[in-house]
């Protein structure tokens, strides 16, 4: 796998944690973990102070909207598990962290948001505010499968990793480099996540299906690939994405789902820069791995199968109907000096409303956004070499390489 990259004239990264990493290595896909263990919101910040009378959860419930009086959030409406609705009051302020697709939700159900859309649907205007729901960025990505030689003992050791949930049970390599500028040049375009799995792996068919949403014909095509045979299944993820999507609400109830609208490719240099990314991993891989033995997993694709196969226009085809997401949202309640929040993540125009997710990011980072999302208190300076963080954060600061 490494030495197939070699051809891309990038060099060997021992380690990621450097100034502009550009580059090919074995050991880059660190994750944020606390004594060896995945870590999330639950165990980093909520256990620490489970015991202390400073925090109360509310399990399996919704909260339907924001109570606003004069332009001031002073509480949230909340739906419990039985159907009964009730209302908490903030003393300071309502700190809002749906994420980036209920945030802008919760908002436009509460009045702000774009008046011609709150009107549509009758929701009386507390703040015109254009741009909520707005701005939506995402890494989409495209796969690459390569299927190898037989891997039973692969296979049964992928299986026994699952027993031990400490450890993410794949192993992987990953890659930074460009198509359009040049192979030096800093900020990479492209992120290559390679996976490995075994021969007729539950684990590879669960990836295509349920992680990636990709149909039955074409997970089953992969998976029929690699009942005998290994495969390396390359997420290539377009890191600086010029296309923006938006969310908007799909009906007045809180439970209904809103509408999301991702637009991948809505500026076209997208699907041309990721569609060359594409091609570059499959002939990278191909003059490789046909020395040993290895070939291109090809889904059946009724929209691409009568191109040519390997040509540009087959690549931009399979590009567009293969890409998925990478599960990198953000940007709806963008920060900026006209936007829904200001550096400090309140929402402008509306007092005592914060918030604190991925949907205040105004430009997505090439980074994946959970080594970005590191919300310290306000009270908390930023981190900085003189100034560390006055919490603990696990063991992983926000950097600027895949996380």
């Amino acid at each position: 796998m490494l030495k197939s990259f070699e051809n891309l004239g990038t060099d060997f990264m021992p380690d990621t944690n450097i100034p502009n990493p550009m580059g090919r290595g074995r050991f880059v896909y660190q994750v944020t973990d606390e004594e060896s263990i995945r870590s999330c919101v639950a165990n980093t910040y909520l256990v620490n102070i489970k015991n202390k009378g400073k925090l109360d959860v509310l399990k399996n419930a919704l909260v339907s909207k924001l109570i606003i009086k004069d332009k001031t959030a002073i509480g949230v409406e909340i739906i419990l598990e039985c159907g009964t609705k009730i209302k908490a009051y903030a003393r300071k302020e309502v700190v809002l962290s749906a994420g980036t697709f209920n945030t802008p939700q919760l908002l436009l159900l509460s009045g702000i948001g774009p008046k011609a859309e709150l009107e549509k649907l009758g929701i009386p205007v507390v703040l015109d505010q254009p741009k909520v729901g707005k701005n939506l960025q995402d890494h989409a990505h495209v796969p690459i499968a390569v299927v190898g030689g037989p891997s039973a003992a692969d296979t049964l050791e992928v299986v026994m990793s699952l027993l031990e949930l400490k450890t993410f049970p794949l192993p992987m390599t990953t890659s930074l480099f460009n198509v359009n500028k040049g192979p030096k040049e800093q900020s990479p375009e492209i992120q290559t996540i390679t996976l490995n799995f075994g021969a007729a792996s539950p684990l590879y068919y669960y990836f295509c299906h349920i992680t990636f949403n990709f149909n039955l014909t074409v997970c089953n095509s992969f998976f029929k690939d690699t009942l005998l045979r290994e495969v390396y299944y390359t997420l290539t993820v377009l890191n600086d994405p010029l296309s923006r999507g938006e969310v908007t609400l799909r009906s007045t109830d809180i439970k209904d789902p809103p509408i999301i609208k991702p637009m991948f490719f809505n500026n076209t240099m997208d699907l041309i820069t990721l569609s060359k990314a594409a091609k570059k991993v499959y002939e990278l891989k191909s003059e490789y791995y046909e020395k040993v033995g290895g070939c291109f997993s090809r889904p059946p694709l009724s929209e691409c199968d009568d191109l040519e196969f390997g040509c540009d226009d087959y690549w931009i085809c399979y590009t567009r109907i293969m890409s998925s997401t990478t599960y990198h949202p953000a940007g709806t309640c963008a920060m900026g000096s006209d936007g829904v929040t200001d550096s400090d993540l309140k929402v402008r125009g509306i007092k005592n409303l914060r918030v604190v997710d991925a949907s205040v990011i105004p430009k997505l980072p090439t980074d994946h956004t959970n080594s970005s999302l590191v919300l310290f208190p306000v009270s908390t300076p930023p981190v900085s070499a003189n100034c560390p963080a006055r919490y603990p954060l696990s063991n992983s600061l926000p950097v600027t390489v895949p996380i």
